[in-house]
């Protein structure tokens, strides 16, 4: 990583000298002065005993100073962890102390702090310290570990990734491979540097030479913003296209689709569904993409445009790099278009989780990743995500996921968006409950039989309605806080199943 950061930054300096490399709404920084401003804080960070045998957590709020700060430590070659500051003080304490910092280094802005070794900072280099940084004696013990991430997935219990510097290396050169960026393009994600996804966009997005928005925007109109800033390559997750995108389309009497000038719209999730792919491509850009990856593996598939208007809910090809299986329970290889068990596998990827043995031998085995999903492979080696493999339902005898479920429930022209999981009533377990998100009140009857005609008794068995889904800090649903709600409106209501 050390070589990788400082090749790209010097190279690109004099390639691309005056070109802006980071555009804030305070300012903007050009190539040239990316790499002098980011060998000043190397230097600041060092006459303060700042080293590579140190842990350190960032905490900062300006995605300016984040940035900067990040490249200065992967220059150092110190093990970084990116926490958000917004979140609550007990849950930053448990992950600092999960992650075994030594040190943070956070905004002067910040009127807090979580330990006593901090270190304030801002854009001026101003630094101010809680006391004197100590070198560490066991030179060895995070040596060569890059960066650290919190991965909470859909059980919102936290697991600790620990990347290695030629895995996160790996991560960046596949990136590079499957992103359709070119220099001197116009580049944004909506989401902010405490996720690793958009971390590591943004790094290729810096290494391809483009212009990089950086998220310290508040844009709730995501159209107005693409338009008046140019934007040519998008990012978001599934919540962000449909809250700050999709929800705004009324606004705009304009022909469809309402950013031609967008080179991609990646939307970063497997289940994306299709009634919202297809809403992006006829209001929003025909050029949508969908990256499917974990945080442990980094990007597994890339579906393109192409890909997607051959198969709406294919998440694309297997990369170059990656190995993949679809097994069974018995960990037999299934044949193509039958659903099983996701594993994949790569030349420089983790084997465990940090300090985490029962979750390592859940996901890591026989050099696999099991990254906890359902899935199959088409005739023509495409990838579709049937769901998570906690979330598959045995009803009736028959398998069923909540993709197929969720498939039917989101084409109704009501339901703005629709989550299925199984609840076990009176001892059976696996019958199919749901949760939708309405834009027009509709009986609960109406959607049954709406699900009956489409798929005949292989639908929900109860559809509740709710205003929000409880989603985990990357927006995908937590489905067992909607299964203890399902609970509870059966224990107040003493509904019977149907």
């Amino acid at each position: 990583m050390q070589n990788f950061i400082n090749i790209f930054l010097e190279e690109n300096s004099v390639k691309f000298k005056n070109v802006v490399a980071i555009k804030s709404k305070d300012f903007d920084i050009t190539y040239q002065e990316l790499h002098s401003k980011v060998n000043e804080i190397v230097q600041c960070l060092k006459s303060h005993n700042v080293t590579q045998s140190l842990s350190i957590v960032l905490r900062f709020q300006n995605q300016t100073l984040l940035l900067l700060v990040s490249l200065a430590l992967f220059k150092i070659g110190s093990r970084q962890i990116i926490i958000n500051p917004f979140d609550l003080l007990s849950l930053q304490l448990d992950k600092l102390n999960e992650c075994d910092a030594d040190l943070v280094i956070q905004d002067i802005s910040l009127d807090h702090y979580l330990i006593e070794d901090s270190i304030f900072i801002d854009l001026d280099l101003n630094v101010q310290k809680r006391k004197e940084v100590l070198s560490k004696i066991d030179q060895n013990l995070f040596n060569g570990i890059a960066i650290v991430f919190l991965s909470s997935g859909t059980t919102g219990k936290s697991k600790v990734v620990e990347l290695p510097s030629n895995v996160f290396l790996a991560t960046l050169e596949n990136d590079l491979n499957v992103c359709p960026f070119n220099s001197c393009e116009i580049f944004y994600s909506y989401s902010k540097l405490y996720y690793q996804f958009t971390l590591r966009r943004i790094l290729v997005a810096l290494k391809k030479g483009l212009t990089v928005l950086l998220p310290n925007y508040n844009s709730h109109d995501l159209i107005k913003f693409c338009i008046v800033h140019s934007v040519q390559h998008l990012i978001l997750t599934a919540d962000q296209t449909r809250n700050f995108l999709l929800k705004n389309i009324k606004n705009y009497k304009k022909s469809y689709p309402l950013l031609p000038k967008l080179k991609s719209c990646t939307l970063s999730s497997s289940l994306i569904n299709e009634a919202l792919r297809s809403n992006v491509r006829n209001y929003i850009s025909k050029n949508i993409y969908i990256s499917y990856g974990t945080n442990e593996f980094g990007n597994i598939s890339e579906a393109t445009p192409k890909d997607i208007l051959s198969n709406n809910s294919n998440v694309g090809k297997i990369n170059p790099n990656v190995k993949i299986q679809i097994v069974d329970d018995t960990g037999e290889k299934c044949d193509n278009n039958i659903v099983g068990h996701v594993k994949v596998q790569t030349t420089s990827m983790i084997t465990e989780y940090y300090k985490n043995t029962t979750d390592t031998i859940k996901s890591f085995r026989d050099g696999w990743f099991y990254p906890g999903d359902l899935g199959k492979l088409t005739e023509d080696s495409k990838l579709i995500i049937e769901g998570r493999s906690d979330d598959m339902m045995i009803f009736s005898g028959v398998n069923m996921y909540p993709r197929e479920l969720e498939s039917i429930l989101d084409e109704h022209p009501n339901v703005v968006e629709s989550a299925v999981f199984p609840l076990k009533i009176n001892g059976q377990d696996g019958i199919p409950f749901a949760f939708v998100i309405l834009n027009k009140s509709i009986e609960e009857k109406e959607l049954l039989n709406y699900c009956e005609k489409k798929s005949g008794w292989k639908r929900p068995q109860r559809i509740f309605t709710i205003d929000k889904f409880p989603r985990n800090p990357t927006g995908k649903v937590l489905k067992k806080e909607l299964i203890q709600l399902s609970i509870e409106r059966l224990k107040a209501n003493q509904i019977k199943i149907s």
